[in-house]
């Protein structure tokens, strides 16, 4: 039986200063790993030390936003699921994060280009395909539109606001040649309504997706007029793919352990289409389900309920 105890204890210390819309930090980030040798886990890197700044700026309707770090990535003790693998890179990451947008729009519509970029450069204990040091550019351009129609409807003997949000989002990210083992804090982005609707395939720094892509989706929600109360939510989402996307995380180490992994790219234009809903009944707090659809698999749904639980006022004491 699997055990339930935390396996990964975080040693955590930060200290932070905002100051006119920005915010400077330093962190230092250790893991303790309790290992099982029947079932061993794999560790986050440790972050010793984490120095950023971050702070978003708005000026004549357009929106910069801004993220660099410093990072000291070391392995944890005793941090790897198997021991005879190859040793993970470890180094120091500095990476800058940059957006501008400028968001057009009323109440009802909203249509945001925007242009970013992802920036890294590394220095490595060790190195890779004879490197130590490496870096890249990766630019982004994006255009999010958004609308908002509503209606008065009566459903059920009860009167209700309906709404219909059609959203379409049009990506460009170029391919850049990124090499799998360098994954400090990136993993494949799970699928889900967000994902769908994110620029890049990847959460984190280190792996940035080549995309010529168009999400579209709709969804509705049925409101109580009187105070805006959510009662149901229902909506479908699919991504189409212009080109093969060829940095993916379907990848295959390399039988030579000094070559970088292999990786297969992607090349179903069409995702499975995504079909989500959720509902709030009586104030039992919110209900979601998710299910996802391909033309040659079948469906798979997940559920997930939450209850909020009030305790009862406690009487005054006397």
């Amino acid at each position: 039986m699997p055990s339930i105890t935390p396996r990964l204890l975080l040693a955590d210390l930060t200290a932070r200063r905002d100051f006119d819309g920005w915010s400077s930090y330093a962190r230092v980030h250790r893991w303790q790993v309790l290992q099982d040798d029947a079932s061993r886990i794999e560790a986050p890197y440790d972050r010793a030390p984490q120095l950023g700044v971050r702070g978003v700026q708005r000026f004549g309707g357009f929106e910069f936003a801004l993220e660099t770090e410093l990072n000291r990535f070391a392995e944890p003790e005793n941090g790897r699921a198997d021991l005879l693998a190859a040793a993970r890179p470890t180094g120091v990451r500095w990476h800058a994060l940059g957006s501008l947008a400028r968001p057009f729009g009323s109440s009802g519509w909203t249509v945001t280009p925007r242009a970013s970029f992802n920036a890294a450069s590394y220095s490595l204990d060790q190195p890779l395909d004879g490197r130590r040091g490496l870096s890249r550019v990766i630019p982004t351009l994006s255009l999010d539109s958004h609308w908002q129609l509503e209606r008065d409807a009566h459903w059920f003997g009860r009167d209700v606001r309906q709404t219909l949000e059609p959203r379409l989002m049009l990506v460009s990210t170029p391919y850049r040649e990124q090499d799998a083992r360098l994954a400090f804090d990136a993993a494949p982005r799970d699928f889900n309504f967000e994902s769908l609707y994110a620029e890049n395939a990847f959460s984190g720094v280190d792996r940035v997706s080549d995309a010529q892509q168009l999400t579209a989706g709709v969804t509705t929600r049925f409101l109580d007029p009187a105070n805006g109360a959510e009662a149901l939510r229902l909506g479908v989402v699919q991504r189409y793919l212009f080109r093969d996307q060829r940095i993916t995380g379907d990848c295959t180490a390399s039988t030579n352990p000094l070559l970088a992994p292999e990786c297969t790219p992607l090349t179903q234009r069409f995702s499975d289409v995504l079909i989500f809903g959720s509902t709030n009944i009586a104030g039992a707090g919110p209900s979601t389900a998710r299910c996802s659809t391909a033309p040659i698999r079948s469906a798979r749904c997940a559920r997930s309920s939450e209850r909020a639980i009030r305790p009862a006022p406690t009487a005054p004491s006397d």
